[in-house]
């Protein structure tokens, strides 16, 4: 009987993974637009990923690491690629204007994220400027490709 159990409950678990589509081109299982509130991205923000059952991989402004699932650029408030003139941020832009309060800024305004995990992800965004923010990411019956946006902005509402 405890049998049973567990492989029905185990049936179950498996049926909360909505498939991707049999036809999805090879693509990122997730597309997250990150930005701050009115203010470019300030410079040490560190973005990090936690999939496939405890393995973690971040991305920081500038980046110099190696990726295996985690790829960021950065862009306009919309997604659109900017020319930084080196790669991750680290050319021209990182140098830019300061944020809010005279805080450094990264220079540009996003960063477009792609998360290869195959399978769920918790992301995770810091700063010393704003609050961390976490967002877990899952598949949606039927996308190949989620996209969601993070915008980070202070606790207080701006005061």
């Amino acid at each position: 009987m405890r049998r049973a159990f567990l492989l029905a409950l185990l049936v179950v678990s498996c049926e909360d993974d909505p498939p991707h589509p049999a036809d999805c081109p090879s693509g990122p299982d997730f597309e997250v637009l990150i930005s701050a509130l009115d203010a470019p991205l300030p410079a040490d923000t560190v973005v990090t990923v936690h999939y496939g059952g405890g393995v973690t991989e971040e991305y920081r402004i500038p980046d110099h690491g190696k990726h295996y699932v985690l790829f960021c650029e950065p862009t306009d408030r919309d997604g659109n690629p900017v020319g930084t003139g080196g790669h991750g941020g680290e050319g021209q832009l990182a140098a830019g204007r300061n944020g809010p309060g005279g805080s450094p800024g990264s220079g540009f305004e996003a960063l477009t994220c792609e998360l290869w995990t195959d399978g769920p992800a918790t992301l995770s965004v810091e700063t010393s400027r704003y609050p961390k923010r976490t967002e877990d990411l899952q598949a949606k019956n039927g996308k190949c490709t989620v996209s969601s946006e993070v915008e980070l902005s202070p606790e207080d509402g701006g005061i």
